[in-house]
């Protein structure tokens, strides 16, 4: 099988095995081929192998236009390989940070999708069971609206099978409460009760339950005590509120019992559809609507529970604002801007970077620097200000050269809010996160990248008297590229109040980086040149930094040397809060 498929690149990899965009010679066309890595065995499943290919088929049966279809499957000498269409497209959790709370009217056709979707599965003896808002793409319609399909379709069981251990893939949030009882199999009301969430939390905004954790979201679901959805979205009709709280409903003999009846039941109501010709758009109202972080989950193999567990694989979604007095709204804002804008007549902020000027076109000096922020700009973010996001100051920490000669970094300062350093490759996988830390979110490898362990890093991390080695990078003989590198979700929690400070310690080697920044209200993109090969302390401020926020912080190699290539390594990350 295997001879019939021509690797391209990697797409990603996660603790299931990897994922990579290959050529089917056959038929002329491109795939993406999943390779399952082998497990530690825990459970003793027999026939596993035909147990996979029987399953299989039934994936490759299910042909349906709102699922990504399974094209091939086979075990290889001990190797699983399943064959999928490539669909590199949105995700539904790329649409809610992008575009905010979903129209009524565009949840209604998503549900229509889904279900239609699960209807097909179902007749077939297929549940899904780990929908999330990465598993759901979504694409364009040329009329307005949009096409929704399901991904993922078996990977749950089938990681299951293959690495004879239990997989989570699925998010607390959107769980059906009885999957969380251990040896629950999903069935169509399980399936239900995910696609209702998906639906509550587009319409929402986000999700109440974002603090909970697994026990609790299953606990609230069994008792039923999810807020109403009108406390964040007063537009919904009535009956569709009714209609949707039957779908999420956590007794499961109170809820639909299949796909069809849930359609039939939605297809009853009668919704306000927009004029001809004009296209459904989501709502945004950045004032209200809380986001999701734009990206799929990576899978990831059950682990225990403890201080140095890696940043959690899934999706994180925010605690929505409720629906306040417009009236009061307005005024409060038009004292914030007045406010503002006095403030900007006296500040400004002598550390940014500024096109034009002296400062800007300075280079960052080549002995190792570690200075942090002076009080003065510390003492200045207690007053409102505006939302910006800077690029500090990039000072060098250790260079290559001087790499038998460590530079120990203190990352546990008073402002230290969270810090995570990798510990190996892939740095998505493993690292080292401060206990309690709920800023950062999640690490993913952009672009195919490829990383090894670095064995000359010139930078430890003193932690609690203690000193870690990041260990993360590229090899420059190893196809590190141009577009390759890191994404980090960063999230700001409920609590939060001050401006941030995200300090990003980077080995950068013959090569300039991009760096992107998004969230709801901007896009940001910044230029790290070139210079000494070393490790960089690269500081991102955010102003304004507001609670229930969602960051998306990638960074890229922008060029390389012609003959010596490049080298990148994400060491580790600090994030200091200012107030």
């Amino acid at each position: 099988m295997t001879n019939r498929y021509q690797i391209i690149r990697l797409i990603t990899k996660d603790q299931l095995g990897g994922v990579y965009l290959a050529k089917d010679t056959e038929l002329e066309r491109e795939v993406a081929f999943r390779n399952f890595s082998p497990g530690s065995g825990e459970f003793e499943i027999k026939d596993w192998e035909q147990a996979f290919t029987l399953y299989t088929e039934r994936l490759k049966a299910l042909q349906h236009p709102n699922v990504v279809p399974t094209f091939d499957a086979a075990v290889d000498d001990g190797d699983a390989i399943i064959i999928n269409r490539v669909l590199e497209t949105e995700t539904l959790a790329e649409a809610i940070i992008e575009h905010g709370r979903f129209s009524v009217v565009e949840t209604v056709n998503m549900a229509i999708d889904l279900l239609s979707a699960m209807q097909a599965a179902h007749e077939i003896g297929l549940y899904h069971g780990a929908m999330h808002t990465g598993s759901i793409k979504r694409i364009p319609i040329s009329h307005g609206g949009h096409h929704y399909l399901v991904a993922d379709f078996g990977l749950k069981y089938l990681s299951s099978l293959v690495k004879a251990e239990e997989t989570h893939l699925e998010d607390p949030l959107l769980v059906a409460p009885e999957l969380a009882k251990r040896g629950f199999e999903p069935d169509a009301p399980s399936d239900i009760f995910m696609i209702g969430q998906l639906c509550y939390t587009v319409l929402a905004g986000g999700h109440p339950f974002a603090e909970y954790s697994a026990e609790q979201c299953a606990k609230a679901y069994r008792s039923n005590k999810i807020p109403p959805l009108k406390k964040f979205n007063s537009k919904v009709p009535a009956d569709l509120t009714t209609w949707l709280m039957q779908m999420i409903h956590g007794n499961v003999e109170k809820r639909f019992q299949s796909a069809e009846e849930a359609l039939n039941a939605l297809n009853a109501i009668e919704i306000a559809q927009p004029k001809k010709d004009t296209e459904i758009a989501p709502e945004i109202d950045l004032d209200d609507t809380p986001l999701i972080l734009p990206h799929e989950p990576n899978t990831h193999v059950a682990a225990p529970d403890t201080a140095e567990a890696a940043i959690t694989h899934t999706i994180k979604i925010s605690t929505p604002k409720p629906v306040r007095n417009n009236r009061l709204r307005w005024s409060v804002a038009t004292i914030a801007m007045l406010i503002i804008a006095g403030g900007l007549i006296f500040w400004q902020d002598p550390f940014q970077w500024r096109s034009g000027t002296e400062k800007n076109n300075k280079e960052a000096p080549e002995e190792p620097v570690m200075a942090q922020e002076s009080e003065k700009e510390a003492n200045a973010n207690t007053h409102p200000e505006p939302k910006s996001i800077t690029l500090m100051k990039r000072s060098m920490v250790n260079s290559i050269a001087k790499r038998r000669k460590p530079v120990a970094v203190p990352i546990e300062t008073p402002r230290t809010v969270d810090w995570v350093i990798t510990t190996g490759s892939p740095a998505s996988q493993k690292r080292r996160q401060k206990t309690g830390g709920h800023y950062l979110q999640n690490i993913m490898e952009t672009g195919g990248i490829q990383e090894f362990d670095f064995p000359y890093n010139p930078i430890r991390f003193l932690v609690g008297g203690k000193k870690i080695i990041p260990r993360a990078a590229t090899d420059k003989q190893h196809h590190a590229d141009i577009g390759q590198g890191w994404v980090t979700m960063l999230r700001t929690p409920p609590n939060h109040e001050g401006n941030l400070l995200v300090h990003y310690f980077i080995t950068q080697w013959h090569c300039d980086l991009n760096i992107e920044i998004k969230n709801a209200d901007q896009t940001t993109t910044l230029k790290v040149p070139a210079t000494t090969p070393g490790v960089f302390r690269i500081p991102i401020k955010i102003t304004g930094a507001k609670a229930n926020e969602f960051y998306s912080i990638k960074i890229t190699a922008a060029s390389k040397h012609p003959k010596e290539g490049l080298c990148l390594g994400l060491n580790g990350i600090q994030v200091e809060n200012l107030k």
